[in-house]
């Protein structure tokens, strides 16, 4: 929610979630280039933030948890 470029790597449960990457994912090579190169052109990744933000709002609520827990316990125990 706080609107910030994500760098690193998604665990494959957040990519399942969100059903994309929110996360640009981090040159082991060379980060140093990739975080200056980030930097230098940060407008580019305004629709990546904003739409990490929608996700977060829709998937962070707990209505939205709570709604898979007893869809998840229904199908168990019908």
């Amino acid at each position: 929610l706080s609107r910030c470029v994500m760098i690193g790597h998604a665990p494959q449960e957040l990519i399942n979630l969100t059903g994309y990457n929110p996360v640009i994912e981090i040159d082991k090579d060379n980060p140093q280039h990739q975080l200056e190169d980030v930097l230098a052109h940060i407008c580019d990744y305004q629709e990546l933030v904003n739409r990490n933000r929608d996700a977060a709002l829709k998937y962070g609520d707990w209505m939205y948890s709570m709604n898979r827990v007893v869809e998840f316990l229904s199908n168990i125990y019908g």
